[in-house]
């Protein structure tokens, strides 16, 4: 993608007979790699695949499909074109798209992808059209947006920025995503020099504002004691979570009894 980005800002759009088929290549492929990278979080899930109709030892051939799972990705029985896969997403229960309506709506935009953008642009025919570069581009944005959306990549979004290889390093942003996944109704929390307190997440908890990529900028959490009350309200006392203040350490048990730990890194 990043190639195709540099070639297209490099190239005069108004040459007359200049091959644009580089600059495009780099969009299609990310669609097949994204698109990859989505289906194998589905490994091992019951799911089957349209076979690479490989040959066997014995002189057979695989059949039309296959299990999909880690070992057979690995021996090469599975195909894993970027058809193959669309299929894969359409055939699927809750593996990889929780809502079956969207099912036919993915499936519909990757074939018309396929069709419109991938099969008429590596054969003989030159591309010396700008307008069908930038059709490719828009087109390669849109079912970016579209996988990423409605996809599944995972149960928690510190799964999600495991699967999607995405490591944080923000103190506030790693505390956001570990606050807002855990299961427990209350967590145990330690600032530096104090005390370690037990605290719900508050009602008023402002929604965090995010930079053009994606991170956050700033956040405010509003933490609720368990056990004190503010004697001039009488209400639970309140703690707050910002970015010049962090806790050191923020812990609580799952559903089944295991220790869930955040530490702060900087």
């Amino acid at each position: 993608m990043n190639f195709s980005r540099y070639y297209r800002e490099a190239f005069d759009p108004n040459i007359d007979q200049f091959d644009y088929t580089a600059i495009i290549s780099g969009y299609l492929k990310s669609i097949e790699q994204l698109l990859y990278h989505i289906s194998v979080l589905a490994l091992d899930k019951n799911l089957k695949i349209k076979s690479s109709g490989k040959k066997l030892e014995d002189g057979s051939r695989l059949p039309y499909k296959v299990d999909f799972t880690s070992e057979n990705l690995e021996k090469g029985w599975c195909d894993t074109t970027m058809g193959a896969l669309s299929y894969l997403l359409k055939e699927s229960k809750k593996n990889i798209i929780e809502n079956k309506r969207f099912k036919g709506y993915i499936f519909d935009c990757l074939q018309c992808f396929i069709k419109e953008c991938r099969n008429g642009s590596f054969h003989k025919h030159n591309i010396d059209n700008w307008s069908r570069v930038e059709k490719i581009r828009n087109n390669t944005v849109t079912i970016i947006v579209i996988l990423l959306g409605l996809c599944k990549l995972g149960d928690t979004q510190i799964e999600i920025d495991k699967n999607l290889g995405i490591e944080r390093d923000d103190d506030l942003e790693r505390a956001y995503h570990w606050i807002t996944s855990i299961k427990s109704p209350t967590f145990t929390m330690q600032f530096w020099g104090e005390e370690p307190v037990e605290v719900k997440l508050g009602r008023t908890s402002e929604y965090p504002s995010f930079n053009r990529w994606g991170f956050i900028k700033d956040y405010m959490f509003f933490l609720d004691s368990v056990n004190e009350i503010d004697p001039i309200t009488g209400k639970s006392l309140i703690y707050f979570i910002k970015r010049d203040r962090v806790p050191e350490k923020m812990w609580c048990s799952d559903e089944k009894g295991n220790l869930c730990e955040w530490k702060k890194m900087h």
